[in-house]
């Protein structure tokens, strides 16, 4: 935390959302957490952040081989976007039940780091709601959350697509700033 009480995004992801079960692959990011923690120590990194859907305690089950000869990361980043917005697959679970998954399974492991949300759906709010929930429930120290841009808000992208082919433009293409 800055002196002004805000906090500083200054950790690297080193893979997103890398960490992944797979022989050879968790060989390979061992190699990628030695290399880059001996030469550079482990306070700048989240080290590689872990995808929380269905599949979310397997790769948190991962932190011991990955991590453990060279130390652990002191924050890390998980990306939990739940299954009620219009952002994320509906076959995953809310984003509470990602939440709390995923505290229960680090708590019960013994491992105490704080967290951020690395991605979650933008300005979506049953996602806010379910992270709100999820975040009273457990006490779970979160440093941050940064809102990946994808949402039900057509891009502007879209937009200009809309208008170069004569297509019908919803309000929410309008930008009156």
């Amino acid at each position: 935390m800055l002196s002004n009480g805000q906090y500083s995004l200054d950790k690297y992801d080193l893979g997103n959302e890398e960490l992944m079960p797979g022989s050879v692959y968790e060989q390979y990011l061992q190699f990628i957490w030695g290399q880059y923690s001996t030469t550079f120590g482990n306070a700048d990194t989240f080290g590689f952040s872990v995808g929380c859907d269905g599949a979310c305690n397997s790769r948190l089950g991962l932190l011991r081989t990955v991590y453990g000869q060279y130390g652990y990361p002191p924050v890390f980043d998980l990306h939990i976007y739940g299954n009620a917005s219009p952002c994320s697959n509906t076959g995953n679970p809310t984003a509470y039940q990602e939440y709390t998954s995923a505290w229960q399974f680090l708590h019960s492991e013994g491992f105490n780091q704080p967290w951020v949300i690395g991605e979650t759906c933008y300005n979506d709010q049953t996602t806010a709601q379910d992270v709100l929930s999820a975040q009273q429930y457990t006490g779970n120290t979160l440093q941050y959350l940064v809102q990946w841009p994808t949402s039900n808000i057509p891009t502007v992208d879209y937009c200009e697509y809309l208008i170069l082919t004569g297509g019908t433009v919803p309000p929410s293409c309008v930008n009156d700033q």
